[in-house]
């Protein structure tokens, strides 16, 4: 058992003070103890039990751009555990720039989907047919699309490489 899948006790001592031992380790608290490593073992640690839906909810926060303070409030987590799971758990990690990657994603195609209307309204600009703030709305959704679009484009591609990338260091070539 590694470090990081270990919890301290956390049980109060006969001084009021919290129980630093290692909760597997701990001769004063027993069961209380090992009930606290079976927790952190499920997502919690000084003996919290964090469910995979309070991790789930953490995620999506720091995923949409919120911080780990911000998001261990809404999620009903302390902001220094969400922090330490961003740091140290990868599979935590790999969750949050998954959504955040499928957040861009909705908004290149959200873009995209409005950007035949934007064609539209400079079109009937052009023609004198569009009040300014139309004409305003619709050039900056024009002009934010292209450069999302490039991202998405280069998002592929380097999805591409490190696929190919990693068959050549797994042996497959």
């Amino acid at each position: 058992m590694t470090e990081i899948e270990r919890a301290r006790c956390g049980q109060t001592t006969k001084t009021g003070a919290t129980c630093r031992s290692w909760a597997d380790e701990c001769r004063h608290h027993g069961a209380k103890a090992k009930a606290s490593t079976e927790a952190a073992q499920q997502g919690g640690g000084y003996g919290n039990a964090w469910t995979a839906e309070d991790r789930l909810v953490a995620a999506q926060h720091l995923a949409a751009g919120l911080s780990a303070s911000d998001a261990g409030r809404l999620a009903g987590i302390p902001g220094t555990t969400v922090r330490t799971w961003r740091r140290e758990d990868a599979e935590f990690a790999a969750l949050v720039r998954q959504m955040n990657d499928e957040l861009v994603s909705e908004a290149v195609y959200a873009l995209g989907a409005v950007s035949r209307k934007a064609v539209a309204t400079l079109d009937a600009g052009m023609n004198g047919n569009a009040k300014p703030a139309q004409i305003r709305a619709a050039d900056i959704v024009l002009s934010r699309l292209a450069p999302l679009r490039e991202f998405e484009l280069m998002r592929a591609r380097l999805e591409q490489l490190e696929a190919l990338a990693s068959g050549v260091r797994g042996g497959t070539w």
